[in-house]
């Protein structure tokens, strides 16, 4: 039974809740057909296509499947759309416009099993706050360091592209980031944190005005012009990787619930400093430090995570070693090497259960990694 101070205020949320849902779910592109009178819908970057090139080849079963042998991809055209009366809605950002359409491209979700978005499930939805001027919406919907990286930052360069200044905004509506170091990369990328107001699961917000990017990828490979945009944004203008450069093995031992981590990895590390290779974690490292780590290193040994969304930083040649269970091998950091000309390689270790979905652990055999890595280092 709930107090009966907290019943009041859920019967007084309730008498205050929006019951504004949207209609429909549109692609962009579709809407701006019937509202070009009151919208403005600027196509920056066309269609890419391209193939992969040859790489080591990856013998375990899990790599035969068809996201790890599909030859060549395709990454839809990026654009900005501009328009008024909208509404971002939760976490993820959903956009909405003035007639309740929910614009189906740029409001991804995390949700990937469901066919609807989730939002058009709910009957209600928290009050609306009005907004007014111009806002520049950035919706996420993930937010470990990889899709800050690759989802989101690219995108301010995007709207910057399309001809507008980030100085003309009223504000920014951003999700709220994991950590702080996503946080300090903004006002390096132009936003200052003043005008920002943080998106979460209870906020929906209703502006004057919406300025929103599309994502730059297809969730796996990007369009070209982010990474000479995120090294020269990010990576100082006098750094030189050093010679010999550094070799970098990175824990997960911080991960919450030890997710994806290697349990026994403290019996891999005397085979990695024989190596030359230094442990670390990142998760309370400055951004300014990681982009230096980075950016210094061209050997990379990591179960998989987000913080290798990092290398973005590095410059060819550089060398990645990724550790995966049997159950969860996504190709975000493969594709990332491809399209950097890095060299690739992956292993699969013994699955340890999580009952948390996706966040199994893994146990390596000390015998097989020391002969993976030998065959890693000898690329």
């Amino acid at each position: 039974m709930l107090p009966k101070k907290a019943k009041l205020f859920f019967q007084r949320w309730r008498k205050k809740a929006d019951q504004f849902v949207p209609k429909k779910i549109s692609t962009t592109a579709e809407w701006f057909a019937q509202n070009r009178d009151i919208a403005r819908y600027t196509e920056v970057v066309p269609e890419a296509t391209g193939c992969f090139p040859k790489e080591v080849q990856l013998t375990h079963p899990i790599f035969q499947v068809e996201e790890w042998q599909k030859p060549g991809f395709t990454i839809p055209a990026s654009f900005v759309i501009d328009l008024p009366n909208a509404r971002l809605i939760r976490k993820f950002g959903t956009l909405t416009t003035h007639d309740g359409v929910l614009l189906g491209d740029i409001s991804r979700t995390d949700l990937w099993f469901k066919p609807e978005h989730p939002i058009m499930e709910e009957t209600e939805l928290p009050p609306a706050r009005w907004l007014r001027g111009t806002y520049l919406a950035i919706p996420s919907y993930y937010v470990c360091t990889y899709h800050w990286l690759i989802d989101l930052l690219p995108r301010i360069k995007l709207v910057e592209m399309a001809g507008y200044r980030l100085s003309d905004f009223d504000g920014f509506l951003i999700r709220k980031p994991k950590y702080q170091a996503h946080v300090d990369a903004l006002p390096m990328a132009g936003i200052p944190l003043e005008k920002v107001k943080w998106t979460t699961h209870n906020f929906h917000f209703q502006c004057d005005r919406v300025v929103a990017p599309s994502f730059t990828n297809n969730t796996r490979e990007s369009h070209a012009f982010i990474f000479p945009y995120l090294r020269h944004q990010f990576v100082p203008r006098d750094f030189k990787r050093p010679t010999p450069a550094r070799r970098i093995y990175i824990s997960r031992k911080d991960a919450p619930f030890t997710r994806r981590g290697i349990v026994n990895e403290q019996e891999l590390f005397p085979i990695l400093e024989a190596e030359g290779f230094e442990i670390v974690t990142m998760s309370d490292l400055p951004f300014e430090e990681q982009v230096r780590l980075f950016a210094s290193a061209d050997t990379f040994v990591c179960p998989h995570g987000g913080a290798l969304g990092n290398l973005v930083f590095c410059e060819a040649p550089t060398r990645v070693m990724e550790i995966f269970t049997p159950s969860y091998n996504p190709t975000f950091m493969r594709s990332l090497c491809r399209q950097l000309g890095f060299e690739y390689y992956a292993i699969v270790g013994e699955e340890i259960p999580n009952p948390r979905y996706r966040q199994e652990s893994i146990r390596i055999d000390p015998d097989f990694f020391r002969a993976e890595l030998k065959k890693f280092l000898a690329m």
